[in-house]
Parts: C-alpha cells; structure tokens; sequence
C-alpha cells in the first residue's frame, strides 16, 4: 500500500519547488501548464492567482528549525504530490501555532476543496487534521480540456502556522471517514 510521509524544516525546506522528477513540492506559480488562467488554475490545487501572489511566493515561505511557515497574509501556500494511481488517499497534516498562535484558519484539498474552517490553535500548541482526498479523472468547468492528472495538491492560504508534518497513505476504499 502506497504511503509517503513529508517532513518539513528537515527533508521539505521553501526550496522544495514541485518537480516531476521529485514529484512532490510547493507549486510554482510562474510556470503553470495551460493558456488561461482557468487552465492554469487546474495545476495550482484550483487558485487562479493575482499577480500580487507572483511577486510574493518566492519570499513568504521560510523554513523554521521544525517545519515551514507562511509570512505573507495574501499568499497560498499550495503544496502538490503525485500520486501513483486514481483513488482515495487518507492524509494526516499537522501544523504548529507560534507566539500569536492560530485564528481561523483554513485548509483545502484537491481543487479548493475546504476541508475545515474557523480553526482555532493557542499559541505553541499542535494541530492535527485528518482526511480523506480523492484523484480521478474530470472536466473541469470554463474549459473542455479533460485533467488527468494523478496528484493531491493541500492547500493554506494566508499568514499561516509552521507546517510541520504531512503522511499521505492510499486507501482501499472510498469512505469520507479517517476511521
């Protein structure tokens, strides 16, 4: 069974830019597949980005001691892996509030797919999410281009905690629940 297991501040650093070579990374906006924005948005977890965010993603990741933390308050982190076939993949993400500690913040899978909303971390405390992403085939609206492509893309927009930890594992079965 397919598991993959991501540490950031050690083997994941802001340098870790999506390749497929590597097949896994921070999603480099500069150079997205696709003639519109909507297609390009298609490889970018499902953000159509301003050009704001350009000139930001390269300076507001920084890689801490234990993980990697978001600085900008307008920017998406989007962090994609591939994927070796269509399917259910149950992912654990785990992240670290810092001296502020976190307010409402937001995580998305897939194509903006929210997962949770409104979170709530006191400082210094952990916070552990798990669930359940799905890749298959589909037609994307604004576009009659079929995407294939076998990838989970986990998104965090805005100023955001230290990143700490993602484990990616294939599931037998279909089910919404981590159980």
């Amino acid at each position: 069974m397919y598991t993959k297991i991501f540490h950031f501040g050690t083997e994941i650093t802001e340098h870790t830019i999506f390749s497929e070579e590597t097949g896994y990374g921070f999603v480099n906006q500069e150079s997205l597949p696709g003639k519109t924005k909507s297609e390009q948005s298609i490889y970018s977890g499902g953000w159509n980005l301003r050009k704001n965010y350009l000139e930001d993603w390269k300076t507001s990741l920084h890689t801490r001691e234990n993980g990697v933390e978001i600085t900008s308050e307008r920017f998406v982190m989007i962090f994609k892996i591939l994927v070796p076939e269509e399917g259910s993949y149950q992912i654990t993400l785990t992240s670290h509030a810092g001296d502020d500690g976190i307010s409402d913040m937001m995580l998305f899978t897939g194509r903006r797919n929210l997962i949770e909303s409104g979170i709530q971390v006191a400082p210094y405390e952990s916070y552990t999410k798990c669930f359940i992403a799905f890749t298959a085939p589909y037609i994307p609206a604004l576009t009659n281009i079929p995407c294939t492509e076998k990838a989970i893309y986990i998104s965090l927009p805005e100023n955001m905690p230290v990143f700490l930890k993602l484990k990616l594992k294939k599931r037998d079965s279909c089910s919404l629940s981590c159980r």
